[in-house]
């Protein structure tokens, strides 16, 4: 596992060895994303490529969904939760 330091301005540096598997350098676009166990994923932001560009094959063979079951989707996953 990596570690890195957070500043007092809430900054962390991204280890050598992830910048390097994802990719990235000065002025690149990272995501960070709260997932429901607690865990933080932190992903490179391809800005040359849509939202719906990513999804297509994700989301080629599903059925529509309602809005009422993304919220309860949403809500189950933020039920369990903590953040400190």
């Amino acid at each position: 596992m990596q570690t890195s330091k957070l500043t007092s301005k809430g900054q962390v540096t991204i280890p050598l060895e992830i910048r390097k598997c994802l990719n990235v350098r000065a002025g690149s676009q990272v995501g960070f994303d709260i997932l429901p166990g607690g865990d933080i994923v932190l992903v490179k932001i391809d800005t040359n490529k849509s939202m719906a560009g990513i999804l297509k094959d994700k989301i080629k063979n599903t059925a529509p969904v309602s809005v009422e079951d993304m919220d309860k989707a949403i809500n189950s996953g933020w039920e369990t939760y903590e953040c400190d």
